[in-house]
């Protein structure tokens, strides 16, 4: 080879998460979640996000099972909607 470079599309699967909040919108979609995505998805009350993740002493969603019951635990949570 004589120093030619070429150029290589690489394409991989990734999975986007979406809420769909009471009012019908739907957020962006994100890939990670933490609780600075939180905070930007819910900005009304950046200290309300912080005390339910603390409340279940979880910091990290790795799987599809951690993103259910957070949305099941912002569903009962009084005053993340409003």
């Amino acid at each position: 080879m004589e120093g030619k470079m070429i150029s290589k599309k690489i394409y991989e699967l990734s999975t986007s998460y979406y809420f769909k909040l009471p009012n019908g919108k739907t957020t962006t979609g994100f890939k990670r979640l933490n609780r600075k995505t939180l905070q930007s998805i819910f900005p009304k009350d950046p200290e309300l996000i912080k005390s339910v993740l603390k409340k279940r002493h979880q910091r990290r969603f790795r799987t599809e099972d951690d993103f259910i019951k957070l949305a099941t635990t912002l569903n009962q949570t009084p005053g993340i909607f409003n």
